[in-house]
């Protein structure tokens, strides 16, 4: 199977990126998670997927949680996404039905 570094790879060149504010960050997530096994967390503004248990990825690829851009510690806020419950999904996101049964299963 293609590793998720290659497959966020892939997915950007052939699509591009989610514009921001499109919450396009929970689909992908749960895409993620779905094709490798991941959990979903999230910190009020953003989903992120965790797969293989400490790696954590978006559309930009591999995520890093205490860094940012100019390798400064920092603290994200990151809980796993069921401390929220599907139910603030769906509203918060404006989602139809059918992704009910998918965050269900990556939660």
């Amino acid at each position: 199977m293609i590793s998720p570094e290659d497959f966020i790879k892939d997915i950007r060149s052939t699509f591009g990126r989610y514009p921001d504010g499109s919450k396009g960050c929970l689909k992908f997530a749960v895409i993620l998670a779905e094709l490798y096994g991941g959990y979903l967390y999230y910190n009020s503004n953003h989903v992120i997927c965790r797969i293989g248990g400490s790696k954590f990825y978006d559309i930009d690829g591999l995520f890093s949680l205490d860094r940012d851009d100019n390798g400064m510690r920092i603290d994200f806020g990151y809980l796993p996404a069921s401390s929220f419950g599907v139910d603030h999904f769906m509203k918060s996101f404006d989602l139809d039905w059918r992704w009910k049964e998918r965050l269900e299963r990556v939660m």
